[in-house]
C-alpha cells in the first residue's frame, strides 16, 4: 500500500471523488471538508487491505479498481463498483473483521480512521460526522433492503426454502466467528485497565478481552484518568494507547514504574511496528510487551499470557 498525495481543494481531485455517487449531493466546500480527514491509498493485485479476525478502525470508500471477499480461503462476493464502502461495522460496534478483503486489482481507496471520525464529533465538526454516518446509515439501508427481498423470494419459492435458510443461518452465524482462543492461565480474577483516548478503540479491546474471559475491565479516556484509577483499584494489567490525551503512555509508564506500590503492574504498550524509535523508549522505561498493530485476539492472548502467565 501506498499512501498518494492529493491536493484538497484543487478540480481535479473534486472531480475524482465526485465519482462517488454519495458524494453527489455535496458542495465543494462540503466535499472539501470532509475528504481532508481521509487519506487517498493504491494497492497492488493480491495485497492485503483487511484481515479477517483482526481488530481496526478504518472504514474504506471504493474510487476504482475490483475488491474480493474472502472468508478463509473461500471467496464470497467482490466489490467493484465506485463508492462502495466496507469496513463500517467494525467502526460502529468495535467487531472483529469477519471477512478478508483483497485486491483483485490495482485500486484506490479513500480511507478514514474512526478515531478521526469520533475526534470530530467531539470538537463539534457535526457536518462531517453527520456525512459519515448518513453513508453508514445508506449502507445499512441497502443491506436490510436487499435482505428483505432475499425473504420474500424465499416465501415464493417453497422448493428453495431448505437450501435458502442453511445460507441465511450460516452467513449469520460467520458474521462474528467464534474465537478459538486457548487459555493457559487463571485469568477469572485479573483486572485489566484499557487506556485509550479514542472510544472505539477501547471497545475493539475491550470486545478482545471478554472474548477471551476476562470479567473485571476497566476503562480510562486519557493518562490521568488511568492514574486515578490506579489508585483506588488493585489493577494486574494496563494495556495502553502511546498517544493519550494530556498524558502520553509513556509518561503513564513511567509514572507506574516510579510508584513503589504499583512498580510493578504489567504493562502493554500499543504500537505500529514502524515506531522503531518508541518501541526502544518504551523498552528502556521497563515496559512489560508491546503489542504491535494491527492485532489479532490469539496476539493480545499471546501478550497477556506473557506478562501475566
Amino acid at each position: 500500500m501506498k499512501e498518494i498525495p492529493f491536493s484538497r481543494d484543487s478540480k481535479k481531485t473534486l472531480k475524482l471523488f465526485r465519482k462517488i455517487n454519495k458524494f453527489k449531493d455535496l458542495s465543494d466546500k462540503e466535499l472539501v471538508n470532509f475528504v481532508k480527514y481521509g487519506k487517498l491509498c493504491e494497492y497492488n493485485p493480491d495485497e492485503l487491505i483487511i484481515k479477517e479476525g483482526d481488530y481496526d478502525c478504518w472504514v474504506h470508500f471504493l474510487i476504482n479498481g475490483s475488491l474480493n471477499v474472502l472468508k478463509g480461503d473461500h471467496k464470497v462476493s467482490s466489490l467493484c463498483r465506485c463508492g462502495d464502502v466496507f469496513g463500517e461495522m467494525g467502526v460502529i460496534d468495535g467487531s472483529q473483521r469477519s471477512a478478508s478483503i483483497v485486491a483483485n486489482s490495482k485500486v484506490w481507496l479513500l480511507s478514514f480512521d474512526a478515531s478521526v471520525i469520533e475526534d470530530k464529533l467531539k470538537s463539534g465538526h457535526t457536518n462531517f460526522c453527520y456525512i459519515i454516518y448518513r453513508i453508514f446509515a445508506e449502507v445499512l439501508a441497502v443491506r436490510l433492503r436487499h435482505t428483505t427481498e432475499e425473504n420474500i423470494k424465499l416465501r415464493n419459492e417453497p422448493e428453495r426454502l431448505q437450501n435458502e435458510l442453511k445460507i441465511l443461518k450460516s452467513s449469520i452465524s460467520k458474521k462474528k466467528p467464534a474465537r478459538n482462543y486457548s487459555h493457559s492461565i487463571d485469568i477469572k480474577d485479573e483486572k485489566i485497565l484499557i487506556v485509550d483516548s479514542v472510544e472505539s478503540t477501547r471497545k475493539i479491546i475491550r470486545s478482545i478481552l471478554k472474548d477471551l474471559g476476562f470479567k473485571a475491565i476497566y476503562e480510562a479516556y486519557d493518562g490521568f484518568h488511568a492514574l486515578n484509577i490506579l489508585e483506588d483499584d488493585n489493577i494486574d494489567l494496563i494495556i495502553s494507547e502511546w498517544d493519550l490525551a494530556k498524558l502520553s503512555g509513556l509518561d503513564l509508564l513511567k509514572k507506574v514504574r516510579s510508584n513503589p506500590l504499583k512498580k510493578e503492574t504489567a504493562f502493554l504498550m500499543m504500537l505500529h511496528e514502524s515506531d522503531k524509535k518508541l518501541i526502544d523508549l518504551a523498552v528502556n522505561a521497563k515496559v512489560s510487551q508491546c503489542i504491535m498493530k494491527p492485532y489479532s485476539g490469539n496476539t493480545v492472548l499471546e501478550k497477556i499470557e506473557a506478562v501475566l502467565g
